[in-house]
Parts: C-alpha cells; structure tokens; sequence
C-alpha cells in the first residue's frame, strides 16, 4: 500500500494510458492527459506534469491490495542507441487494447538479439533516467531552464563549482539529499545526459500544436547514449508478431556517468547557523506531517513549505560508479529566532501538493522518490575511517587478532534529526569484529569527521543474539541521543559490563591527523585493554 492517496482516483484506479501533454495559453502549469478505469471522479482523466514520477503505464492508482495482474518481464541489454527507430503505439501488435489517447504515441522501437521488437514508450524512458521529481519533470518543459537556475563554474579539469542561482525554482531542502545532488549532477554536467535532458523542452517548442486555448504536444526525446545499460522491462509479448510493450521499466542498472571528480553545490540559499555547523540548507519538516496524506494537482502552486516526501519506489536506478557531492553555504543566519515561512513544514493539512512553489500556494509542499537509487557508494566515506582502519590493521598484523570488517552502513533517517548526515552526505557506520584467544569482540565506529566526540563502542560478542536487529535499534537509538551511545538500551539488550567505550588516540599533530606513531599507540592500548 501506498502512504499517500491521489485526490480525485477512486481506489484501485487502473492507468491504462498516457496521452499528449497540455497547457493553457498563456499558462504555467502543464498537464498529462490520462486514460483511467474507472475515469476520474470529476473532470476528465488527467494531471498535472508534476506527477510525471509515478505514472507508469498499467499502474494501480490508490492500490487496496497487492498483487493485480503480473506482466510479462524482460532483461535486456542496450549495446547503443543510435540504431534505435522512433516509432507509435498503434503499430505495436502486443498492445492488449487499442486506446484512442495514446495511438499517437511516440515509442523508440528496436530488436533484440532472438528478433524480438522491443517497443518502448519515450515517456516511460524519460520518467526513469530525469523524472526522478516534481521538480526536474516541471523544468523538463521549459526552455534552457538549467543554463537559468544554475551555474557551472570549472575550476579545472576535475572539479566544478555548481551555483545555485536564486532564481531556480528546486525546493532548496532537496539539495539535503546526495541522491537527489547526485543525480542533478548527472543532468548537469554529463554532456551526453544533458543533451538529451535539454531536448524535451526543444521539441516541445518545435512541435507543439495550438488548439483552441491550449497548447498541446506529443511528448518525445532524444535518448542519450546509453551503453551497456541493463533494463528490465514490464509488459506484454505477442508471439504472432514477436512484438513486446514496454509498459514499465522496473530497472536500470550500470548507466553511464561523465562527470568531474570533485563537485561543490554553493548557495546563498544554503543557510549555515553562526552557531555551530548546519547541514547546508534551511529547516527541517517543521509542523505535522499527516500520517496519510491527500495529494492534490488542482492548484498550480504549493507552499513555500519544506517539502513532504511522497516515497514510491518504482523502479531501481543504478550508476556504474558512485560520485561525491557536496553543499557549502554562501551566507549564514544567526542562531535562535523563530522560522521563515520558507523554513516550515506542514502545517497539519491532510492535503499536500507536488507543484512548483509560490507565495501563492495554499497547500503544503511536497516532492516524490520514485528511484531507488542503488549504486554502491560506500566506498566514498571509506576515507573517514581511514585511522581507525590502519589501527585494525595493526591489530591484525601486529597482534595476531581475527579482525573482519563488514561494509559501511549508512545511519539511517530518524524524524527530524539531521545527525545522520554530515555536510548534506551520509554519516556511517564501521562494524568489524575481533577476536583472539577465545575472546570475541564487536567494535562499532561512527564517522566523527565534524568533531562529534564519540568513542569506539565495544560489545562482548557472546551476549548478542541478533546481530542485525542490535545492530538496526541501536543505529536508531544512537541519534535519538544526538550521537551518545544509549547505555540504557545496552545494559537492558546485552548486560551492565559486557560493553565499553574506548576513546580515540589523541595526537599533537595539526589538523588532528594521526601519525604512525599515534595509530601504534591506539592498537596497543586497545589491545592491552581487551585481551
């Protein structure tokens, strides 16, 4: 089920089609026409472009219960697309019904290695790669919107400074998440991914069509390059004609990404407290959020409100590598004091809204996740440990322990505490164990690279049961303490004397960083504690 609920779908909405786009002349705000079962409950069956996100052909709108019809799937895997044909609903022989708002259609069309015709609708393959937003769908349509909301300042070959102007329309609070930064990036400065993102908006002014008082148009793109890119698509096989429809693409796996090393996100919308670090941008979600909320396309605007987060998880997205990005604030703001307006959450209305926001907006604001996003990145925060992991080393090498270490975790998001990201990216987590003569240990390390003072928790293996579910609570635990390990959930979970804290190696070094010498002393004084 869904934690949010369409106003005006009745439930179990079946989206069987997606047609033209269009606009009021003279308007802002343009809409998606929609072919529903059963049709909306007012009006005609359409919506606004900011819930491009989650319209997906054959989805279930405001879904009772799981698991309706399962479409055929199919893994494919793109060698280029140059040699793809653009081609129209109506010539696809696999379309179980012919629906009058989408013959028109555009679809990129090409075959596969056992002669399958593989008919894929643009507009799916636009929502994957761009639509990852309200936001980025609304901006898809007007003209050199990025050149006009951002600046891209290379400062050499490997590194960018991005400056958000105070023009751009983008929620700043969005600029909080590095999958969102990561993705924008991606859009911004691969050329390949730019080019294409660019050309929405220019076929739009070169093909739309004037009708009576709306402009409408036929959405269609150029695709970027996309090599060895993996798909795996949702829909329907004819075997008399050995067509396939495309419906939805579940996943999208190994793409492509051109981009500088080192990525710096500046802003004076980036507000830092005088008091202390921030985390790069404005307040939190502010005012209560409804458990269920009504989201609503009938007003053009939202709130200057921080953005509800609508999650609908509709397909995976993958990067071939992971990249790094950053937010530093131009500006700061002092400590204390009450919010802007710009800084509130919902003001308790079970009515949100995915439109741009505007002091007009009545609504609160909200935004979609519709990406899961699973591109390895751990190996970027690998560097914030990089002391404590030459200490296990040591003691390892040196004293012969067992030492195994287990990938990152990254501490998760916890109500409105902003503890589990430093700088607008993921603090994590180190779990390791260590072991020697009989002696089993668990050691827990919290990336303190904003000087949080935090030492090294060590667990006596053989009081823990559930290694994972521990693991989850105290994560959860540990934030709600503002970063203090909660010893109550310890002495009631594993046992008053069976944990201890071990302090970090101090170093008289500039800067803090621990010599040779510094990380010995650490692994030998643990070691003598310990065994």
């Amino acid at each position: 089920m869904k934690d949010y609920t369409l106003k005006g779908f009745q439930r179990d909405t079946w989206l069987n089609g997606i047609g033209d786009l269009f606009i009021k002349q003279g308007g802002s705000s343009w809409g998606i026409n929609l072919s529903t079962y059963p049709p909306k409950a007012q009006g005609k069956s359409a919506t606004s472009l900011s819930f491009a996100p989650i319209l997906a052909r054959k989805k279930i709108l405001n879904p009772t219960k799981e698991n309706f019809i399962q479409r055929q799937s199919l893994d494919i895997k793109i060698d280029s697309t140059a040699n793809w044909s653009v081609g129209y609903f109506k010539d696809c022989k696999a379309l179980e019904r012919k629906i009058f708002q989408e013959s028109d259609q555009f679809c990129f069309t090409f075959h596969t290695e056992d002669g399958t015709k593989i008919f894929l609708p643009q507009f799916e393959l636009a929502r994957v790669l761009f639509f990852h937003n309200a936001y980025l769908s609304r901006s898809s349509l007007v003209h050199d919107v990025l050149n006009n909301e951002y600046a891209i300042q290379e400062v050499d070959e490997n590194s960018v400074i991005i400056h958000v102007l105070e023009s751009c329309t983008c929620p700043i609070d969005l600029f909080k998440n590095e999958v969102f930064r990561r993705h924008l990036t991606w859009i911004l400065t691969d050329h390949n991914i730019r080019r294409s993102y660019d050309s929405i908006a220019q076929y739009q002014l070169e093909y739309g069509r004037s009708f009576g008082q709306y402009r409408l148009w036929t959405f269609q793109f150029q695709p970027p390059a996309l090599p060895d890119v993996q798909l795996t698509l949702k829909g329907n096989f004819d075997s008399d004609s050995s067509h396939f429809i495309a419906y939805e693409i579940t996943h999208i796996m190994n793409l492509p990404i051109s981009v500088p090393d080192d990525i710096e996100y500046q802003s004076p919308k980036f507000k830092t407290s005088s008091g202390g670090k921030g985390d790069g941008t404005g307040g939190g979600s502010g005012g209560g959020v409804p458990e269920k909320p009504d989201v609503d396309d009938d007003d053009e605007e939202s709130n200057e409100s921080a953005p509800i987060i609508l999650i609908d998880d509709t397909f995976v997205f993958e990067y071939q590598k992971a990249i790094e990005t950053r937010i530093v604030s131009t500006r700061t703001k002092p400590t204390g004091g009450t919010n802007k307006k710009g800084d509130e959450g919902s003001d308790g209305s079970s009515e949100v809204n995915p439109g741009e926001q505007g002091p007009g907006g009545n609504k609160p604001s909200a935004e979609w996740k519709n990406a899961d996003d699973q591109t390895d990145d751990t190996d970027l925060y690998m560097g914030k440990f990089k002391s404590y992991f030459k200490m296990l080393d040591r003691l390892k090498n040196t004293h012969k322990c067992s030492v195994i270490t287990y990938p990152l975790r990254k501490l998760p998001a916890i109500g409105k505490c902003q503890k589990h990201r430093i700088e607008g990216n993921p603090r994590c987590l180190s779990v390791a164990k260590v072991a020697k003569n009989g002696k089993s240990y668990l050691f827990l390390e919290v990336d303190t690279s904003d000087m949080t003072p935090l030492s090294t928790m060590v667990i006596l293996l053989s009081e823990l049961k559930n290694l994972e579910d521990f693991i989850k609570k105290l994560e959860k635990k540990l934030l709600r303490a503002s970063l203090s390990w909660p010893t109550k959930y310890l002495d009631s979970a594993i046992g008053v004397g069976n944990y201890l804290g071990l302090s970090h190696q101090q170093t008289k070094n500039e800067g803090g960083a621990l010599s040779s010498d510094d990380i010995k002393k650490w692994a030998d004084r643990i070691f003598e504690k310990l065994f």
